[in-house]
């Protein structure tokens, strides 16, 4: 390591310590962005489970059979509600996103998540209210 990025860690080191660092350091935003959105990705596969759960309860309970699709109630109550309270969580990425392109921000997120959790969003959206 050469003396002048060594004089520069132990000066960076320095100003974390004094809680000095300048926005442009700071990672947290970007990753609280790309972390929120793996967890709408998650919610939103839990909503496309929890609707093909319904259906398939549906098609047993016209034939009679009224036991869950899936043994494991827990596990569907889980995928259930993650999945129903994805449309809230879904929006609010969606409007931060947007927020985000309207001031020309950089997104460091992958462009087929977002685009994958907006049409989600649109499916959610007639799903619950049309």
């Amino acid at each position: 390591m050469t003396t002048e990025a060594n004089s520069k860690m132990i000066e960076t080191n320095k100003s974390v310590e004094a809680g000095e660092l300048k926005s442009e350091d700071r990672i947290t935003k970007p990753f609280a962005l790309g972390f929120f959105s793996k967890i709408i990705f998650i919610c939103n596969l839990c909503f496309i489970a929890a609707v093909i759960l319904r259906w398939v309860e549906n098609l047993n309970k016209q034939k009679g059979n009224f036991d869950g699709v899936i043994k494991l109630q827990p596990l569907e109550s889980t995928i259930v509600v993650l999945g129903y309270g994805a449309v809230f969580f879904n929006l609010i990425f969606n409007l931060v996103i947007l927020l985000l392109m309207i001031l020309k921000k950089d997104i460091v997120v992958y462009k087929w998540l977002i685009w994958f959790n907006f049409l989600i969003l649109i499916i959610q959206v007639y799903y619950f209210f049309f």
